[in-house]
């Protein structure tokens, strides 16, 4: 528990209609601000920092990860609110308790420019003192400078301009700048600029003026941009927070952009485009038509994919869906014209199990846990995937499997059945995951996952585990467990096994004969199964069974029979 000293403030905040209590506090020398939401149900922790004798916040912690513009890394937890149900969980992010480089008394350093007389003297403002006030994929590919020509009172405006990098990976598109107008409101009785301020951020179309060193990036003055949708704090009654509720199944709001035209009005902007820059994925937002199909429109607007053409965003689910989707919690369903339905699945989520491959008991007394910690900012994982970022799953005519459109999306799709303990599932795919070549860096991170179930004790991961490891046993895949160990707890377990995870008898004598020759137990069950299967009806069998060696008397044992006492 974090205790806050001295005075702590508390506030009332409207905003986008979602009752917000922002309050702070000091701890350890460290200025704290917290903002609690109630509809979206999240907890932000800020430290307040100096810089070049400016305050910024920087975020440090979040009771849902999901909902962080920042990156932290993540972790589960059980969710012991009333009301919940056995085995919830809820992801949190970052230490509550993290010092501020104020609380260190570390030296700031304030770089300024002047590129030219129109645009004035600007300042840096370094990316790390943004983090949490500003979405990560933003800050990933823009550098943002603070313009110091203001009036007081007056608004004041950061801009974005695009780094090299980000430019480079968006060689042919427009050139774009962002701009952020922070408008104050309210009395400032401290005159250092302390006052509630309220800021728009917006993305303009821009050209370069100038060469070398003079060269500078302006806005198009007839160009009109997007403004920025404020999704952190959408109530999730609302059409907006209906919308993030599918897309999170992406993308954290750190790389969830909505982007909605301005309005000349206080009117809210209108829903334009959504982007996940992190997946390569956007979508254009549109009104639904009044005869429209209502599985085809999310709160009466259709998000329609601008890299799938033809596919939009379905709210199709049906029991066969349902049943598709389970254990895809990074899944959405997408369909065509025709009513043909697909799964968009996010390929930069690293999933893993939050108690660790021993722990078959959650925390919170769950037995079996099926809880998975995703981690959608793994810096490794993401830099193993491809450029395409994501799977596209075409659902059969039948909605009862799905096509599997590559190596790499059948492993993901194994991984996360095993991990959700879909072993029937599971089973199914194994077949469908060989490869003959040596797996790419991106199949063989997700192949690596499944060291995690190699001592899951559940006896349905047993049959599954051999299943995997009789599918790919004449392939270049090494499976990460020891096979005939597998097989003597498979025969101790057998009785409680499900059906559909069993071994047939053909599958389990050839893992027995590769296998099976280790211990005693084993080539019993392979010399009974060899004479069963070659039986005849009607005849008697004869089964060789390997006793096992009578036990050593002790040498200094009594071995003579002594009856004097009874005569």
């Amino acid at each position: 528990p974090l205790t806050l000293t001295g005075h702590l403030f508390l506030e009332m905040l409207d905003v986008s209609s979602a009752k917000v209590v922002r309050g702070s506090g000091v701890w350890d020398g460290c200025v704290k601000e917290f903002v609690i939401c109630r509809s979206p149900p999240v907890a932000l922790v800020y430290n307040v920092e100096e810089h070049g004798r400016k305050f910024f916040k920087r975020l440090v912690f979040t009771t849902d990860a999901s909902r962080s513009l920042h990156y932290l890394p993540p972790f589960l937890q059980p969710c012991n609110n009333v009301g919940s149900r056995i085995g919830a969980w809820k992801v949190s992010a970052g230490n509550v308790k993290t010092a501020s480089s104020s609380s260190l008394k570390l030296p700031s350093l304030v770089i300024r420019r002047n590129l030219s007389s129109k645009l004035g003297e600007q300042t840096l403002i370094p990316a790390r003192l943004l983090l949490g006030v500003v979405p990560d994929a933003l800050l990933d590919d823009y550098v943002f400078w603070q313009d110091e020509q203001q009036s007081a009172g007056m608004p004041t405006v950061v801009r974005g301009y695009k780094t090299a990098r980000a430019v480079a990976r968006e060689s042919g598109a427009p050139l774009d700048t962002i701009v952020v107008t922070v408008t104050p409101h309210g009395n400032d009785a401290s005159g250092l600029g302390h006052s509630d301020a309220v800021a728009t951020i917006e993305r303009v179309l821009a050209v370069s003026e100038g060469e070398g060193a003079c060269q500078q990036i302006v806005p198009k003055t007839s160009a009109s941009g997007l403004v920025l949708l404020n999704s952190q704090f959408a109530d999730a009654a609302s059409p907006l927070g209906q919308i993030l509720k599918a897309m999170l199944r992406l993308d954290n709001l750190s790389h969830l952009l909505v982007w909605g035209t301005p309005s000349a009005s206080d009117a809210a902007p209108k829903m334009k485009r959504i982007e996940l820059p992190r997946l390569g994925l956007s979508f254009l937002v549109e009104t639904a038509d009044a005869g429209a199909d209502a599985a085809g429109s999310i709160s009466g607007v259709v998000l329609r994919s601008q890299e799938h053409d033809g596919l939009i965003v379905s709210n199709c689910r049906t029991a066969e869906i349902e049943k598709l989707l389970r254990g895809m919690p990074h899944a959405l369903v997408l369909q065509d014209d025709s009513g043909d339905l697909y799964l968009l699945a996010s390929a930069a989520a690293c999933p893993s199990r939050p108690n660790g491959p021993d722990d078959f008991v959650g925390s919170n007394g769950e037995l079996f846990s099926c809880a998975v910690l995703l981690d959608r900012g793994d810096s490794e994982w993401l830099a193993n995937v491809g450029q395409v970022r994501h799977y596209l799953y075409p659902v059969h005519i039948s909605k009862r499997f799905l096509v599997l459109p590559s190596l790499a999306a059948s492993l993901s799709l194994l991984v996360f059945k095993v991990l959700h303990r879909c072993y029937e599932d599971a089973v199914r795919l194994a077949g469908s995951c060989i490869s003959d070549t040596p797996l790419s860096v991106e199949e063989a991170q997700i192949w690596r996952v499944l060291e995690e179930i190699g001592s899951d004790t559940h006896p349905d991961a047993v049959g599954c585990r051999l299943h995997i490891s009789r599918a790919t046993s004449g392939s270049t895949m090494r499976v990460p467990w020891c096979v005939g160990t597998q097989l003597a707890t498979y025969c101790q377990l057998l009785h409680k096994i499900s059906s559909c995870c069993r071994l047939s008898v053909d599958e389990e004598m050839i893992l027995l004969d590769e296998h099976g020759q280790a211990t005693r137990q084993l080539r019993n069950r392979a010399s009974m199964l060899s004479t069963l299967s070659a039986a005849k009806p009607g005849h008697a069998l004869q089964l060789k069974v390997e006793q096992a060696p009578r036990q050593r008397k002790e040498a200094e044992f009594d071995e003579i029979e002594d009856k004097s006492c009874l005569e």
